[in-house]
């Protein structure tokens, strides 16, 4: 993402756009609770969105998860 804009919403397009991912697979990790994937807010009728602050915490962690992981090996 671009360091000035940590704020603001990504559509369903753009977040699998950021992860290199189908829009199956980011229905199939919404639904997956260890996953702990972020919510989405409902911006108006069937438009739905992810903040943009929630979608780089969650990246920070998968990045660090994977940081520890590689350490303990």
């Amino acid at each position: 993402m671009n360091e000035k804009s940590n704020t603001g919403f990504l559509s369903a397009k753009m977040v699998c756009t950021y992860f290199t991912i189908s829009r199956s697979t980011l229905t199939r990790w919404r639904r997956e609770k260890k996953r702990k994937f972020p919510r989405p807010v409902r911006l108006g009728p069937g438009r739905i969105a992810w903040p943009v602050e929630e979608i780089e915490k969650y990246t920070q962690e998968l990045v660090q998860n994977n940081l520890d992981e590689d350490n303990i090996h």
